[in-house]
């Protein structure tokens, strides 16, 4: 045990770095599959604690990009499974993939750690909670403003805490604030002296009890209600190298479409997972659109299906909707996944290389119609798009919605990815007060209630399927979608200015005692 203790001694900065790689290996187990969102909590305390303890910008950033990579590494290693299953490349290279991803994603909080000991000038007070609003302005850079890449944002690990009250308040950005500036107003409270102890306890008791009064509040009310079934048919992923007949894949949906409904007079939704049609819908032969005409008209329900649309040389991922025999509404998908739907500059050797079909297509129009169902509306996300927030507000430019449906195809990642996954649209339930259903080809199809909770949930994991009433909701806007992130984002540089202020005027006052010797 001395020995142990002496190491640590004699070699801090080794210390600090592995110090700081754990707390982000722990940070990660409060994202699924694990869950341990307490745990994260106390692991960001403990990096806070770590950050705080390095004498210069550079050493703070180091930490931070080693607390990143135990975040990020293991939190995204489902992105192995499609390249090394459905990409046919070693594992080794999947393995590699996963490293370089993390990495960059490691960039933005060892940029966070260098500005906030920048401007911190060492000051306990004032280096934590800069670091907690310059972090938040960088998960914004990482995921809406710059890299199109928010997944494991820091929020989604406390989506079941008080601190998750803030999404209706300003949406992910102001959960993700609440939750650094929590963890950093604990940590100073664990530093500072006994007679200053009041100031950081209120403060982080006034972050977390916001946050509860915010839940508890009734931020919508019922309104209309529509049958749905969800229908999880677990087929199999159609990549590069497999062939498959859409005819085939849509009869896959009888024995679950087919099944008698409730008695009631209430408008029915059947909704199938994205990837069930893998090619252009005006190329559908007529046995394929033969049976999806069946479906609907069998059914006696308007049918939700994906499929891509082609108009011109350009090529859409688009919800549609099936109504009398006819397609009655579409949707396109506004954000596209990197690498998956569109090729950044410079990599479409590497989407060849891995063999993604359709993998270069455009974006929708950002405000399109809302689908109606009799008295209730609903707003349409296509899989990756349940990371936006933005996307859900756009909503209200044509109707205010009474339920959102996420439809998705996970099939080409590993498990951990549809916990996940859910919890996103559990975020953007909160975010909007408004239900939510997710169907999904391979699991955790879910209903979400307009407070974020699971009402219901199918298998995680292989074919099911489910009918349900959906209690849509109605009321005035949230906050959050009134106004979005800026409120959050704001309030973040504001720390950080406070920060600088902080400095200035330190350095001014020593200047001053200088003088006056």
């Amino acid at each position: 045990m001395s020995e142990a203790s002496h190491w640590w001694e004699r070699r801090p900065e080794a210390a600090g770095a592995l110090g700081a790689l754990g707390m982000g290996l722990l940070f990660g187990t409060g994202f699924d599959p694990l869950g341990w969102q307490w745990m994260s909590l106390i692991a960001l305390v403990g990096f806070f604690l770590v950050f705080a303890a390095r004498p210069t910008p550079a050493r703070a950033a180091l930490v931070g990009f080693l607390f990143g990579l135990g975040w990020f590494v293991p939190g995204l290693s489902w992105t192995m499974n499609s390249i090394a299953v459905y990409g046919r490349l070693p594992w080794a290279v999947a393995a590699l993939a996963l490293f370089v991803l993390g990495a960059v994603l490691s960039l933005f909080p060892a940029f966070a750690c260098w500005i906030a000991k920048k401007i911190g000038g060492g000051r306990l007070a004032t280096e934590l909670p800069a670091l907690a609003g310059v972090w938040t302005l960088a998960e914004w850079l990482r995921g809406d403003a710059l890299a199109n890449f928010g997944w494991l944002m820091p929020g989604y690990a406390v989506i079941d805490t008080p601190l998750a009250g803030w999404a209706p308040l300003g949406g992910i950005y102001a959960v993700t604030l609440a939750q650094l500036l929590f963890a950093a107003l604990v940590a100073v409270a664990l530093s500072c002296r006994l007679a200053w102890l009041a100031v950081p306890v209120i403060g982080a008791a006034l972050i977390a009890g916001t946050g509860q009064v915010s839940r508890q509040h009734a931020w919508s009310e019922p309104s209309s209600t529509v049958d749905v079934r969800i229908i999880q048919p677990a087929l199999p992923v159609v990549d590069a190298y497999t062939r498959a007949n859409p005819a085939q894949r849509i009869e896959a949906l009888f024995p679950a479409a087919f099944k008698p409904w409730p008695a009631s007079d209430r408008p029915r939704l059947l909704l199938t997972p994205e990837g069930i049609v893998n090619v252009p819908v005006s190329r559908l032969g007529r046995e394929a659109a033969g049976r999806l005409v069946l479906l609907q008209e069998k059914t006696e329900a308007r049918v939700l299906f994906n499929g891509f649309r082609k108009d011109g040389p350009r090529f859409f991922n688009t919800s549609f909707v099936l109504d009398e025999g006819q397609i009655a509404y579409r949707l396109d998908k506004r954000e596209l996944v990197p690498f998956g739907e569109y090729v950044p500059a410079g990599f479409h050797w590497f989407v060849e290389m891995i063999g993604i079909p359709m993998s270069d297509l455009m974006r929708g129009d950002a405000v399109q119609p809302l689908l109606s169902l009799g008295g209730a509306d609903a707003g349409i996300l296509i899989c990756y798009e349940n990371l936006y927030g933005s996307v859900v507000r756009t909503f209200w430019q044509s109707r205010s919605p009474d339920f959102l449906i996420v439809t998705s195809n996970l099939g080409w990642f590993g498990r951990s990815v549809l916990g996940q996954h859910l919890t996103m649209s559990r975020m953007r339930a909160m975010e909007s007060a408004r239900p939510l259903v997710s169907v999904s080809n391979t699991g955790m199809s879910a209903l979400v209630n307009s407070k974020g909770e699971i009402a219901a949930m199918l298998r995680t994991d292989g074919p099911d399927a489910a009918t349900m009433p959906l209690l849509g909701a109605t009321g005035s806007p949230t906050p959050y979608v009134r106004l979005g992130s800026w409120p959050a984002l704001l309030a973040s540089l504001v720390l950080a200015l406070c920060a600088v202020l902080v400095r200035l005027g330190t350095a001014r006052i020593r200047a001053g005692k200088v003088k006056g010797l």
